[in-house]
């Protein structure tokens, strides 16, 4: 295997930038379509760093700002908006009240997004909410 050329120090900063424009970006789009599918009883946000991407896929840590309020309020319009953004993005996105760590990216993330698929293809609530 041949040897990349080492990256000045300019060339490695600006690598890493790139790659955090790209994480901001996505979080802005997120917060974006996000907006037309808050609930009444609380809002739902994004964190500047608590976004990631694996193979192609995208994960987006969202959580409400109110502690008390149960995710059942609030599965459904995830659900919608990442469909949304499937639709009008060309982006896999998968909306988290936790980032997966290493080694669930590797293993267990194919199959949440398999089981995932399946509850947005009954339309998310049905299966999620448990309606």
């Amino acid at each position: 295997m041949a040897k990349r050329p080492k990256l000045s120090r300019k060339q490695r900063f600006l690598v890493r930038q790139e790659a955090k424009d790209r994480l901001e970006r996505v979080r802005i789009l997120v917060e974006k379509h996000l907006e037309r599918y808050q609930p009444a009883e609380c809002r739902l946000v994004t964190h500047p760093g608590a976004v990631l991407e694996h193979d192609g896929n995208w994960y987006v840590q969202v959580e409400p700002d109110v502690l008390e309020i149960s995710s059942v309020k609030y599965t459904d319009r995830l659900l919608k908006v990442e469909a949304e953004i499937e639709r009008a993005e060309g982006l896999r996105v998968m909306l988290l009240s936790m980032l997966p760590m290493g080694c669930e990216l590797e293993f267990e993330m194919p199959v949440l997004w398999a089981l995932h698929e399946s509850c947005r293809n009954r339309d998310g609530s049905e299966l999620m909410t448990g309606k």
